[in-house]
């Protein structure tokens, strides 16, 4: 039996870890590095001061917009045909967290049922001005008509809210049974090695930040153990393709060509790391998972 007041764990050096429950999987989490904790079972790292989350991307000027949109047409517009695949043209579609409204353009212009959701005034606002059906709540304050979507989709969005475990029951109850959820997010695999690289020799050099953290730093065990939680069946987690140029500007001085040659290789020896560790090993910046509502039909879907 756990003590959800926390265990007590030695410290290098003599002082005192204090231990917590992880609140995805339940097992033991300790203090990390600035002011994150790290479950210890399913590799979670999450900021443990609920009151500060980190902020969305913004991107205010019309340029960054359009930098952000060609840097994630391709896997959009790539998502988009695999889902086709899998479940069919024209379905009902939600984007949780849809920024200014891309992947949704992209869905209507191939025949589905799009709206999304975005918590960001301006971005919403831009959305509606486009014509586009937003909802400018949280998903939690909604209270969507269960069963409603085919498919729920969130581009970098569940490693940026309060908490991912209600975020991600209420797209289970919204989705049709059968129905899809798509996430891409960042691993923490990849931006653990990279957060403690960005300050020595090279990237220190020339001001490169290839890491990010954000509230929650999923691994893909953690991010499977939270799906399988929700309810979620016929899981698959692989390395996502990377985006194009450098629309975070992590490079610094590098600029955005020497960012996009380094991240096609990196894919390219993550993909050959996956391929010989029979999907075992991820290790690329970012994660793709997609799951299923379970219906009455049993069954990979993939």
């Amino acid at each position: 039996m756990k003590n959800i007041c926390g265990t007590l764990a030695p410290q290098a050096g003599g002082g005192v870890n204090i231990s917590v429950p992880c609140p995805i999987c339940g097992e033991n989490a300790s203090e990390w590095k600035y002011g994150f904790k790290r479950c210890s079972a399913c590799g979670i790292v999450y900021f443990s001061e609920k009151g500060e989350l980190s902020p969305a991307p913004s991107y205010e000027r019309l340029n960054e917009k359009q930098i952000y949109f060609s840097s994630n047409v391709n896997i959009f517009s790539g998502w988009l045909e695999r889902l086709e695949k899998i479940i069919g043209s024209g379905k009902n579609l939600l984007d949780i967290g849809c920024a200014y409204g891309d992947f949704i353009k992209l869905a209507l212009s191939r025949g589905w049922t799009a709206e999304g959701i975005e918590i960001s005034p301006e971005m919403a606002g831009h959305c509606k001005s486009s014509g586009l059906k937003v909802y400018d709540k949280d998903i939690l304050e909604l209270n969507l008509a269960a069963g409603s979507y085919d498919v729920i989709t969130m581009w970098a969005v569940l490693s940026l809210v309060r908490e991912p475990q209600p975020e991600l029951s209420e797209a289970f109850r919204i989705l049709k049974p059968g129905g899809l959820v798509l996430v891409r997010d960042y691993n923490f695999l990849f931006h653990k090695l990279a957060v403690s690289l960005q300050n020595t020799g090279f990237w220190k050099l020339f001001n490169a930040r290839p890491g990010i953290l954000h509230n929650w730093n999923f691994t893909p065990k953690s991010i499977k153990f939270l799906l399988k939680k929700t309810g979620f069946e016929n899981i698959k987690i692989i390395n996502s393709r990377p985006t194009t140029g450098d629309p975070y500007a992590t490079g610094g001085r590098l600029g955005s060509g020497f960012v996009s040659v380094f991240k096609n290789l990196y894919y390219f020896v993550s993909q050959m790391v996956y391929f010989v560790s029979f999907g075992r090993l991820l290790i690329s910046p970012s994660l793709i998972a997609i799951a299923k509502k379970p219906n009455t039909c049993r069954g990979s879907i993939y």
